[in-house]
């Protein structure tokens, strides 16, 4: 992703081990049980995770169109 100049997500992030490994990779995304466990999304209030080492990307996030 890196090298073409895309976003670059992971997906399977088991735990903190994996998640540094694809930090220094330089992956912009991760999700798995590694960053939360899932849960219904009528748990989740406006954000899922409240954690300093989680940067978030809004830009990203209100480019992204859902299909109607």
């Amino acid at each position: 992703g890196q090298v073409m100049g895309k976003l670059t997500i992971a997906e399977f992030v088991e735990n903190d081990a994996i998640r540094r490994m694809l930090q220094q990779l330089g992956v912009n995304f991760v999700q798995g049980y590694g960053i939360a466990r899932p849960r219904p999304l009528r748990d989740y209030g406006h954000a899922p995770v409240h954690d300093s080492n989680i940067d978030t990307d809004s830009e990203l996030a209100d480019s992204i169109s859902l299909p109607a």
